[in-house]
């Protein structure tokens, strides 16, 4: 499904709602006073993604940008070996697409599909440069905003350039902790799909078994990793570590 169709589906925000408020407290809008966020917020609109659905593919035309209130989004490039590369996984409470909104050319650069059945809050990118042109708080709240991006890209291309498979899944997973218990410990869960993109594997995950005996992984503060099956891992050159 692409991003044209899906605005059948959508639906305008309710300001009573649960994400009216999530979306209210994201930095890039909680400096706003209550009259510019309403008129924003009216603009803005209710988009449920399927898990698999496609929300819109690089090339498409670029209206806005959106928030993630619950589940999970993939941003990814396709090669022209029709290798697919993820470029970030976007959690709730996050944003993705906004840069797009100051690029002479306005068409998405990648291509956005949810990894999870998920629920986002769509906000036209009309309405957010009008807001912009009258608030000088909003626009160094969303220079920080596309700060962090570049940070984290040049950090990906060092990883890229500089660490082997091992430790470019360490850092991924160490950045996606979810769930810390003592404070030694902590839980990652990704799909096969993502962890084969970041382990650097040229192999499908259904034809690389150690992406898919990793997809559920633990790692520690310590930069360890072990795998919940004891099996070693060696189709992208990684073992696990206990």
């Amino acid at each position: 499904m692409t991003q044209s169709s899906l605005v059948l589906d959508s639906l305008p925000m309710d300001k009573n709602s649960a994400l009216y408020q999530s979306v209210r407290s994201h930095y890039l809008f909680s400096g706003l006073d209550e009259e510019d966020f309403e008129r924003l917020a009216a603009e803005m609109k209710v988009v449920d993604l399927d898990q698999g659905e496609v929300l819109f593919h690089r090339g498409d035309p670029a209206d806005s940008f959106y928030y993630v209130d619950t589940g999970l989004v993939e941003l990814s490039l396709i090669a022209a070996t029709g290798d697919k590369k993820t470029l970030e996984v976007v959690n709730p409470g996050r944003t993705f697409g906004e840069a797009v909104t100051f690029m002479r050319e306005v068409k998405f650069p990648v291509t956005a599909e949810g990894l999870q059945q998920s629920k986002l809050c769509e906000i036209p990118n009309r309405a957010f440069l009008d807001m912009l042109r009258t608030n000088r708080d909003a626009c160094m709240r969303l220079l920080a905003d596309l700060s962090r991006h570049l940070h984290a890209r040049v950090r990906e291309i060092e990883n890229l350039s500089v660490q082997n498979a091992r430790h470019r899944l360490s850092s991924y997973l160490i950045d996606h902790i979810t769930d810390a218990r003592d404070g030694d410990q902590a839980t990652a869960r990704l799909s096969c799909r993502v962890m084969s993109s970041h382990r650097g594997c040229r192999s499908s995950p259904r034809r690389c078994p150690g992406c898919c005996a990793a997809s559920r992984t633990k790692a520690s503060s310590r930069s360890r990793i072990a795998s919940y099956s004891s099996t070693a891992l060696p189709g992208c050159g990684l073992t696990t570590n206990e």
